[in-house]
Order: structure tokens, then sequence, then C-alpha cells
């Protein structure tokens, strides 16, 4: 199953991805099976869709919550972005923001991005079950990923 919202770009938008991600979940083994990483998941959730809005310089952006696989949790945040490089900011733990990536890199079993003309796709995944692997830092073959740190 795999579920697609449409969501304005506003400083609103973290809040309502988060609501249709607990909504979905609630309905799906997936989210029973990830137990106390579905606040891991939220969080990356929070930090794609806010990097959509600052960065995207879009009207909306699109939510895509893939549960068809058994054993893992997919989450894909489109924007009109204009493409180039994903890049992760030099940590400034004393600065406002630059850490969103560098948590999805330590919390994701995998991430990365995709460039289309008219979009960008950054999205993460989640693996379920005892041997999901945390802070995957190989990217999943076939993807455009950012250099790890």
């Amino acid at each position: 199953m795999s579920v697609r919202f449409e969501l304005r770009c506003d400083p609103s938008a973290p809040v309502q991805a988060r609501r249709l991600l607990r909504t979905t979940l609630a309905s799906a083994p997936q989210g029973r099976a990830l137990g106390a990483r579905s606040t891991d998941v939220e969080l990356l959730l929070s930090e794609l869709v806010s990097n959509a809005v600052v960065h995207g310089r879009c009207d909306h952006t699109v939510l895509t919550i893939d549960l068809s696989a058994p054993d893992r949790v997919r989450i894909e945040v489109s924007d009109p972005g204009r493409g180039g490089a994903v890049e992760r900011r030099v940590a400034d733990l004393a600065g406002a923001g630059g850490l969103g990536l560098h948590l999805v890199d330590r919390l994701a079993s995998g991430w990365g991005h995709r460039d289309e003309p008219s979009r960008r796709t950054v999205w993460f995944e989640v693996e379920l079950g005892a041997g999901s692997h945390v802070g995957a830092t190989e990217p999943v073959a076939g993807t455009d990923v950012s250099t790890p740190i």
C-alpha cells in the first residue's frame, strides 16, 4: 500500500504530515512493528517536509508513505525543487538549522534523492524488526545521495 498526500508549503506542513503519518500507520502492520521507532520516523518526516517548505520555494509538497514492503516504511517528500546537490551543512549546535539531513543519515536505514525536470524527491527508509540497521551510510543501489559525513 502506498498513499499520497498534497500539503501546502507553509509552516503547518510538518504538523499536517505527522498527523497523516500517524493515521496511516495506525491501520498498518508496519505501524505496530515500528514501536518506539515511530517517533524517529515522525522526526525524519518533519525534517524532510521542513526542508521542502524552506528550500523548495513551493506552493505545495507531495508526501508519499509507502507501506508496500512488509519489512520497511518508506517516506518520500517531493517539491518543485531546482535540482543540484542535496547538501548537509556543517552542524552548528549553537545555530539554527543544519542538523536535519544529519539526523536522517543517522536514524534512517537508507536515504537519498532523485531529481526530475520539474521536481526533487528526497526519501528515507526505516527497516522493521530486530535486524534493522540504523544509521546506514551506504546508498541504496541506483540512487543519488549526498556524500556521507
